[in-house]
């Protein structure tokens, strides 16, 4: 991935919904940048969850990027021993 384009990814990419650009080595999808808010997708289906704090989506965001990070973290040490 060239490092010009993680910007990009981080913006417009999700974890859950995936790379806006179809990029198989996205960043945010595999969990190696945290996207810096909810995409399109995100607002849509999250919107309603808690008007007062709109942070509450983004720990959505956060928990699914650090339960993911963890998974690919235990997998590449298995894969190496």
């Amino acid at each position: 991935m060239i490092v010009d384009k993680i910007g990009v990814h981080r913006t417009h990419c999700c974890i859950l919904h995936g790379c806006k650009y179809g990029d198989k080595d996205c960043p945010v999808v595999n969990a190696e940048i945290l996207q810096e808010y909810l995409c399109e997708d995100c607002s849509d289906n999250f919107f309603d969850l808690d008007e007062e704090d709109p942070n509450v989506d983004m720990n959505i965001i956060k928990r699914k990027f650090i339960k993911k990070n963890r998974k690919l973290k235990i997998n590449n040490i298995e894969k190496e021993q």
